[in-house]
């Protein structure tokens, strides 16, 4: 029984951070995530070309660093053309797989309406996530389902709003 509380003790914070911080936490494990890519894959080529471990050291730092920060900057245009990819082939079915440029150039076009939106759409869906996460939690540590769903949709509500208001104040 106890394990069970833990798990959705940790499915309530993970929720709350999602629902108001969720944003920046996407961000910062982008940016992470890339700076360790870009760290190891310089470490591993230098390491190999020049057999000098504070070399290869000095490259992962520099490279890591350059990662996060090209994490961070990178992360809306990506996701907003990964984005708008997915919905251009999905609107776009009957051109079939021999006019790509067509899906391609339909991606841009709504490449460049996700950008706009893109920080918006992320706030909602990772208040949604978060807000679901908190509902999963609370019902699961004993509280009735219409209780723990006013708190998840007030958390959605409020999370929702901070990060789409915090996103508008950044541009």
């Amino acid at each position: 029984m106890l394990d069970r509380s833990i798990v959705y003790a940790v499915a309530i914070i993970m929720g709350i951070i999602l629902c108001f911080r969720g944003v920046k936490a996407v961000r910062i494990f982008v940016g992470l995530a890339f700076a360790g890519f870009l760290g190891y894959l310089g470490f591993a080529y230098t390491l190999l070309a020049t057999h000098s471990l504070i070399l290869s050291i000095i490259v992962f730092l520099l490279l890591s660093a350059i990662g996060l920060a090209v994490g961070f900057a990178v992360f809306k245009l990506a996701v907003s053309l990964i984005f708008a990819y997915i919905v251009a082939k999905t609107l776009f079915p009957m051109v079939g797989e021999s006019n790509t440029l067509l899906i391609v150039m339909g991606a841009l076009v709504l490449a460049a309406m996700a950008y706009t939106l893109v920080d918006y759409v992320l706030a909602a869906g990772l208040a949604l996530a978060g807000s679901a996460l908190i509902f999963k939690g609370l019902t699961g540590l004993g509280l009735v389902a219409w209780a723990s769903l006013l708190v998840a949709l007030a958390c959605f509500a409020v999370g929702f709003y901070t990060q789409a208001k915090e996103q508008g104040r950044e541009k």
